[in-house]
């Protein structure tokens, strides 16, 4: 494994999601001739919700900041 420094670490992970996350937008476009538009938006939310599972449990409830309370309304509340 690498050893980066915090920057380049985010550096990658800012380009690893400004390749995905079009990718994303267009895999659900392209779904929604199939499945329903409700069903697609529960499932991101419940995934986003999920993904944040790990991250709590490796630092714990004080790592919790106000992006991250921001991100749990919104996956709890589908807010903005």
């Amino acid at each position: 494994m690498l050893n980066t420094t915090g920057t380049s670490r985010g550096v990658l992970l800012m380009l690893g999601f400004c390749i995905l996350a079009p990718l994303l937008d267009a895999s659900t476009k392209l779904a929604t001739e199939a499945i329903p538009v409700g069903q697609i938006t529960a499932a991101r939310f419940v995934f986003q919700g999920l993904w944040q599972i790990p991250c709590i449990a490796r630092n714990g409830l004080g790592a919790i900041n106000a992006i991250s309370v921001a991100m749990i309304e919104k996956t709890c509340f589908h807010s903005g």
